[in-house]
């Protein structure tokens, strides 16, 4: 009897499954925890099915990845495309900050999310090339919209080193990262809420200060 081949939509399917069960498995019990025969006994499989998908762990959690910032430039962009203002100049720096403040949502309500791309260590993007295509996605975009803005006149500055200083910022400050107490988690909060002025107001953070110098709005 022939054996029979899946579709590639059943192909994919299985493989979207097998991430899902990975992140749930991370965010129950940690990353020691997602292992191959973990993953298959959580989802009620054969233990070899998973090495059909992927070649060892490293692999599984760079395609969970590639899963989680899929989501996380949706949640961004959807943010970003509801900003409006009444100025073109106003309205690409209102986009700005509505990235911005995006990132620091999403923090909050996808925390096992963002923890598994950007805090959990990792082996170097470059050995998977499309998680390496997911991370410089929405980065190289949210550098577009600061170049347009210091275009526009409206922010001063260097496009990418802005944005680099923003994102370093925001993640070396944010409670997944520095997780010491709940009100470090506040204060982190209160002050991506308020980029600009907000970054000053935590000036224990060397990486917040330079941002706000690059990143400051012209008069």
């Amino acid at each position: 009897m022939p054996r029979y081949s899946l579709t590639q939509a059943e192909l994919e399917s299985m493989r979207l499954r097998l991430c899902e069960g990975a992140l749930a498995l991370f965010r129950d019990h940690g990353i020691d925890a997602v292992t191959f025969r973990g993953l298959a006994d959580s989802l009620g499989v054969s233990h070899t099915l998973p090495y059909r998908y992927f070649e060892n762990k490293d692999a599984l959690l760079a395609a969970v990845r590639v899963m989680c910032f899929a989501e996380f430039e949706r949640f961004v962009r959807e943010r970003e495309s509801a900003a409006t203002s009444e100025s073109p100049a106003t309205s690409e720096l209102a986009r700005v900050l509505a990235v911005v403040d995006a990132y620091v949502d999403f923090v909050f309500q996808h925390p096992v999310e963002y923890t598994l791309i950007f805090v959990t260590a990792q082996p170097p993007p470059q050995r998977y090339p499309e998680l390496l295509a997911a991370r410089r996605s929405l980065f190289e975009h949210s550098v577009e919209l600061v170049r347009r803005c210091v275009q526009m006149g409206v922010v001063q500055g260097d496009p990418r080193e802005i944005t680099h200083a923003v994102w370093a910022a925001c993640t070396a400050c944010s409670p997944c990262t520095s997780p010491t107490n709940s009100s470090m988690a506040a204060v982190w909060r209160n002050s991506c809420d308020r980029p600009y002025s907000g970054f000053w107001a935590w000036p224990t953070t060397t990486a917040c200060l330079t941002a706000t110098a690059w990143f400051k709005p012209t008069r």
